[in-house]
């Protein structure tokens, strides 16, 4: 069973992964959402629950959406792959 704490962090990098994903918004305000106060915490939170910086988790999810438009491809693809 997850910790009160394991569940918070947990929905905060959901909202902060969606984010990334569907917004331009600074890594500065995508953390200042999601409830941390600077930027650094927060990307150390983040690449320890995802395994990449925010920034680098969106340039990944830019260019996987890119090839799928030039492919013709609809976005409803696994953010797994897209993150490989």
């Amino acid at each position: 069973m997850k910790s009160r704490r394991d569940f918070i962090v947990e929905m905060r990098m959901e909202r902060a992964r969606d984010l990334l994903m569907r917004s331009r918004l600074p890594i500065e305000e995508v953390a200042a959402r999601v409830g941390y106060s600077d930027r650094a915490t927060f990307s150390k939170a983040f690449q320890r629950r995802v395994g990449l910086s925010p920034s680098m988790y969106r340039r990944r999810l830019q260019a996987s959406q890119g090839l799928k438009a030039s492919r013709g491809n609809d976005s409803s693809g696994k953010e797994a792959a897209l993150l490989r």
